[in-house]
């Protein structure tokens, strides 16, 4: 995996963070505002801000040996494994005398962070920081694709959360992309890949792919070969208009079931307790009572881990919601996380459609949504409602991320990102084991252009996990009764 795309990966689950930190800092970086994925525009870029003069002096060569001998010492007291840092040792004295400037230390805990091989953790200088945040001004809008690069070369799409431009129009995860606006993407370096990742707001872009699905069959031998390139390449051209979609959905399907969409487990001031929030607002302005739900988090990369404890209690009081392990040192430490149910005094200032929303989240029957695009959070949000057999899962084999990472703010504007926290399913199952196996596995068919656009909810007969998920429920509906 590149180095790119590693930050990318990162950044999807930015909101899985606990931020900390462990330095005195002389300059406090602005972060860049939430969005599906991070990147790093080129530097050569006119109007970076990389010509701009630094207003505060140069720090000693000094002062940049003790802010790296900090970050070793964080790094190796803190990161989840300590199996890997068996040579740990060797980078403390790596690079006595050779600090002389700010680039020069940057070099250094980039190389020492990438020497985990860890794609969660890594060192991001001041300047990268300062051109994402750049990159929001000049108008830039992300196509929102995380890109693997496979043993030969190919860029293949490992993310497509909901609301990117590049799910809005089609693309999938395991489809490669060959090419976005004319420009070839194999063979990039990670800075010119991000470049090409960022287009101007309203801009017409065309993304050339190869949809990866499509197979033929040897009948004489009965092995399965992938087909012609050509067979399944596609040319989609579409404006680079950012998603309006909402962070949570809910609606009532005719049948009298309830179907909610939650995007990302991100916690903005504005964002905590919005799936309860419009799943309330609808009961309140139905007067109905669902006879099921229908969760949908295809497309969800996760966000923050002490918002999906919050939302699972609401699904599962008295159980048990995941378990993790942190590591300070030689201490490590194993938490539970198990949901308490509401206390009379709080049952008692809720109103009538938030008691119906709890009534539904604790007790409805429940299919849950996924694909290689529910990650991290969102995954852990999945296990604990399969694993204490709350709800069933449709869909394929989610993307598998089982960690969880702090974000460390380093003097001189760097940040510094630390896989901390592993977590399992109530269950014991690792998700960065492959990701979690649904209960009923529905692959969804390859859809045109203006079926992957169309809403789940105005077109659910062109959602085959969604028609699979609903057949399912009245299943479980149906067991209910006896």
């Amino acid at each position: 995996m590149t180095h790119g795309s590693a930050k990318r990966l990162r950044a999807l689950a930015a909101a899985f963070a606990v931020a900390s930190m462990f330095l005195s800092s002389s300059t406090v970086m602005a972060q860049a505002a939430p969005h599906p994925a991070r990147h790093v525009p080129s530097s050569s870029s006119s109007s970076s801000p990389s010509s701009s003069p630094s207003s505060s002096p140069s720090p000693s060569p000094g002062r940049l040996a003790e802010i790296y001998a900090d970050v070793w010492f964080k790094l190796g007291e803190t990161y989840i494994d300590p199996s890997r840092l068996t040579n740990w040792g060797e980078w403390q004295h790596k690079y006595d005398g050779k600090l002389k400037t700010e680039q020069d230390l940057d070099a250094a805990l980039d190389a020492m962070a990438n020497s985990l091989h860890d794609t969660w953790t890594g060192y991001e200088s001041s300047h990268q920081r300062l051109l994402e945040v750049f990159a929001a001004v000049r108008g830039l809008v992300d196509l929102g694709m995380v890109l693997k690069e496979n043993e030969q070369g190919d860029l293949i799409v490992k993310i497509a959360p909901f609301g990117s431009l590049a799910r809005d129009n089609g693309l999938q995860a395991g489809d490669q992309v060959i090419s976005i606006n004319g420009k070839a993407l194999a063979g990039l370096s990670p800075t010119a890949l991000e470049e090409a990742l960022r287009v101007p707001v309203t801009s017409t872009v065309v993304v050339v792919y190869h949809t990866g699905a499509s197979t033929k069959v040897d009948t004489a031998s009965g092995v399965v070969a992938p087909a012609p390139l050509a067979d399944a390449i596609r040319s989609v051209t579409f404006k680079a208009v950012p998603s309006t979609a909402p962070l949570a959905e809910a609606h009532m399907l005719d049948n009298g079931i309830m179907y909610a969409r939650l995007s990302s487990f991100r916690d903005g001031p504005a964002d905590i307790g919005v799936l309860n929030n419009s799943v309330t607002a609808l009961l309140a302005s139905c007067q109905c009572n669902p006879r099921g739900m229908i969760l949908d988090l295809r497309g969800n990369p996760g966000g923050s881990f002490e918002l999906v404890l919050k939302e699972a209690a609401f699904f599962l009081p008295g159980k048990t919601i995941v378990t993790s392990t942190t590591r300070e040192g030689n201490l490590v430490t194993s938490s539970s996380y198990r949901a308490e149910m509401l206390t009379s005094f709080e049952s008692a200032g809720l109103s009538e459609p938030q008691r119906k929303m709890i009534d539904v989240f604790t007790n409805s029957p429940m299919v849950v949504l996924v694909d290689g695009s529910t990650a991290s959070a969102a995954e852990l949000f999945t296990g604990a409602l399969k694993d204490n057999h709350r709800a069933l899962v449709v869909g394929v084999r989610t993307f598998g991320k089982g960690v969880g990472f702090d974000e460390i703010e380093v003097p001189l504007g760097g940040q510094l990102t630390v896989t901390k926290l592993h977590y399992m399913t109530p269950s014991g199952f690792d998700v960065s084991a492959g990701g979690i196996e649904p209960d009923v596995d529905v692959e969804q068919p390859r859809r045109d252009v203006t079926a992957a656009q169309a809403s789940s909810v105005t077109a659910p007969d062109r959602d085959l996990q969604l028609t699979v998920g609903l057949a399912e429920l009245e299943k479980r509906i149906s067991a209910a009764r006896r």
